[in-house]
């Protein structure tokens, strides 16, 4: 049942995350928005990004996983998720951020994202919180080719969070999720 109801909302999700980020792009200079949408924030390294809530299925510990012969780097390897292989991937790596060491641990926390047929489970360091629509000021970014993953930067304004957010263009996440899931490793 769980999975017919995300189904559902799966569906809003494609058509109305493409229209919150045209509306968050639409802004110009220093321009302050409020936030349009429910945030899962979490953290890669030193800095805390966010997600639209529509596409996060869960949060999950990923305790195994097993290594995939001749996959792109940023595959981890894939996880078994309730009887579904499920690719564990570092976001980190298909963004191009710069996230810092990562803690070593003996499990993986993990973001399943999901969007169509595509499932995915993303590496985070840590999760944060579920940031409420309409909390929070939504900045753009500066425009550069760094920021091209980012649709934003929230500044909380409920004091539970100290730090800016980097909120991250769903439409960017998914495309270069795509990309990697036709991409092959490159023979030496």
């Amino acid at each position: 049942m769980a999975s017919e109801s995300f189904g559902q909302s799966r569906a809003n999700s494609e058509t109305q995350s493409g229209s919150a980020g045209g509306r968050s792009r639409e802004t110009t200079g220093n321009v302050s928005t409020a936030n349009t949408v429910s945030l899962c924030t979490f953290w890669l390294g030193e800095r805390c990004f966010a997600l639209d809530t529509r596409l996060v299925g869960e949060v999950v510990t990923v305790e195994d996983k097993i290594t995939v012969p001749l996959a792109p780097p940023a595959v981890r390897g894939i996880f078994n998720l309730r009887g579904e292989p499920v690719p564990l991937v570092s976001l980190a790596e298909v963004l191009g951020i710069q996230a810092g060491d990562r803690r070593s641990a003996k499990e993986t926390t993990a973001i399943v994202l999901r969007s169509g047929d595509l499932v995915v489970g993303l590496i985070t360091d840590r999760m944060e919180a579920v940031i409420p629509e309409g909390r929070g000021k939504l900045t753009p970014p500066a425009g550069t080719e760094e920021d091209s993953a980012i649709l934003g930067f929230l500044e909380p304004d409920d004091g539970k969070l100290a730090t800016v957010i980097s909120v991250l263009d769903p439409d960017v996440v998914l495309a270069r999720l795509t990309d990697l899931r036709y991409s092959r490793r490159a023979e030496n």
